[in-house]
């Protein structure tokens, strides 16, 4: 097989390919190498900028505003507490007994005084259970008042002269008892007949002791054990008369006291039993907001002390009137009653709901610092930023200082930590600053 020649003058193509990777690399080359020299210019560019801002931080010093550090044996925290605004008085009102609802004369939002009318029940059955007693107390009276005056005189009269009937009838009957024993001794008589006169004397003495005894009793007047006993019957009745005028005075449902009509329970025409609601009265002249408060707070607050609190966006000073004794067995709080004065004054209604703040101190040892002197710092520590005089001239350097934030409040920071009392804080832009960088203070604001 005989072999292809080729013009000596050309290439193959194995030296193209060849020399195309060859030029490929050679300009890649020139590529990173012109990269590089332009990163060591701007390193270069970079080192002599920040020897640049050196020379000038150490020709002029950064002027700060600084506080100087005060300890505190404590701090307060500021916690808000909710609660209730409540009436001061509600009632469920209801009638004693069971009757048809004949009238309510008011409706939910009605304002009512005191001793107004509300509502009424069918009361004819009262009227007439008290027609009957008045009648029955009338007769009971009558006889206790003739019993007191005792008996007439001419009842009296009478029983004597049936006394001297009776003494009369008595003679003639002892007188005839003699004549027949005689008639009886002599045989002229039977046995029966005398007998029959001897009992006849009896009878005619029994009656005249009894008109005797009864003509006594009359002389003698009443015995108190029986105008006692009909006096008690009187009594009896009177009481039962007052029974009937409170059912009947209670068959009208009067306000117990000033306030608005929260509810009506039911209408006309319904049989009602006792205690069964019929409206809801709520005496919103006097409005009161229950507190729940640690026990540890509540046993700060003394009755007639005048706190701030806030109702519906608006802050109101309320007295406060009680602290209840024992805790709530469901929130295990104490309950602290305030006095809000009227809705009408304050513009607040029942069920609202009342906001008090309370500050509780805690005794830990630390600083107050502004919040705008914190910089974060690493595993949930903050730092600040202090001056400390320069060894070479008047001028400050800054140091840097590890603390621990106990409490936010407001603009403020209470903070412990590698601080001591009377060294200068950076009060606001330690962002501006870093550790060693020169700095003058600032004169402190008045």
């Amino acid at each position: 097989m005989s072999a292809v020649k080729q013009s000596p003058g050309q290439p193959t193509e194995k030296k193209v390919t060849i020399r195309h990777d060859m030029s490929r690399r050679i300009v890649q080359y020139g590529m990173l190498l012109t990269m590089i020299l332009a990163g060591l210019v701007g390193l270069n560019a970079v080192l002599a900028g920040k020897d640049k801002e050196k020379r000038s931080v150490e020709t002029k010093p950064l002027p700060v505003k600084t506080i100087v550090l005060h300890g505190s044996d404590s701090f307060g925290i500021k916690r808000t507490y909710t609660g209730i605004v409540k009436a001061a008085r509600t009632s469920e009102l209801s009638f004693r007994r069971t009757a048809e609802l004949t009238s309510v004369l008011v409706r939910e939002g009605a304002r009512i005084r005191k001793n107004e009318i509300l509502a009424s029940v069918d009361r004819r059955s009262l009227q007439a259970r008290k027609q009957e007693l008045t009648a029955k107390k009338n007769a009971a009276q009558a006889l206790l008042n003739e019993l007191i005056a005792g008996p007439r005189k001419q009842t009296i009269a009478s029983a004597r002269a049936e006394v001297a009937q009776m003494q009369a009838d008595l003679e003639l009957e002892q007188a005839e008892l003699q004549r027949a024993g005689k008639l009886f001794e002599d045989a002229v008589i039977s046995r029966s007949k005398y007998d029959t006169v001897q009992f006849g004397t009896r009878a005619a003495k029994a009656r005249l002791e009894a008109a005797t005894q009864k003509l006594v009793e009359l002389e003698a007047g009443t015995r108190p054990e029986k105008i006692d006993a009909q006096r008690a019957v009187v009594e009896q009745l009177v009481a039962m008369l007052s029974e009937v005028a409170i059912d009947l005075e209670d068959s009208q449902l009067k306000a117990p006291y000033a306030g608005v009509i929260s509810k009506r329970y039911t209408d006309e025409g319904t049989v009602v039993s006792p205690g069964e609601a019929i409206l809801r009265l709520v005496d919103d002249t006097r409005l009161e907001a229950w507190v729940g408060l640690p026990a540890a707070n509540a046993i700060n607050f003394s009755v007639g002390e005048k706190h701030r609190l806030t109702v519906g966006g608006n802050e109101i000073v309320a007295t406060v009137s009680a602290v209840l004794p024992e805790l709530d067995s469901a929130t295990r709080t104490r309950t602290v009653i305030f006095d809000l004065g009227s809705s009408e004054s304050n513009q607040i209604v029942p069920y609202q709901i009342v906001r008090i703040e309370v500050e509780q101190q805690n005794n830990t040892k630390g600083y107050w610092v502004p919040v705008t002197s914190l910089v974060q710092s690493k595993r949930g520590l903050w730092s600040l930023y202090v001056v400390e005089p320069d060894e070479r001239d008047s001028i400050f350097v800054v140091a840097r200082r590890d603390v621990e934030v106990l409490h936010l409040q407001d603009v403020r920071a209470f903070v412990r930590g590698t601080i001591q009392s009377g060294e200068h804080v950076i009060a606001d832009g330690p962002h501006r600053v870093v550790v060693g960088q020169r700095v003058s203070l600032l004169p402190e604001e008045g």
